[in-house]
């Protein structure tokens, strides 16, 4: 081996800290905080690239779901204890979710997509 552990976990800190991601800085880092190991980010169709939605040890879980029925998205993302979930802005679903204690995270900054937070799970 080249290099030692030490090493190598420097470069891969220094690697991801020059990354660039389509969401800002403090999202990912919020995303990184908030979604762990086998926690579930919902999404439907306004996400156009959802690699940004696993945690960076890409231990998350990225689950797909249409928006076309909100009722049943929001019964899936309620069973699966969805932590995040990334929708349509201005949808329909993204309404109900908001009356459900759903919080907005942020807007994508340049597609149709905004990022909630679900509510605590009871």
């Amino acid at each position: 081996q080249l290099w030692g552990a030490d090493t190598h976990a420097k470069n891969e800190e220094r690697r991801r800290a020059e990354m660039t991601w389509m969401f800002p800085r403090h999202v990912i880092e919020a995303r990184d905080r908030e979604v762990q190991a086998g926690d579930v980010v919902m999404f439907d169709e306004s996400v156009e690239f959802f690699g940004e939605l696993w945690n960076s040890s890409t231990t998350s879980r990225a689950v797909y779901l249409s928006n076309r029925n909100p009722g049943h998205f929001v019964q899936r993302a309620t069973e699966l204890q969805a932590r995040w979930v990334a929708i349509a802005r201005g949808s329909e679903l993204e309404r109900l979710l908001s009356g459900k204690g759903a919080t907005m995270i942020a807007p994508h900054p340049f597609g149709r997509m905004v990022l909630y937070r679900m509510p605590p799970r009871s």
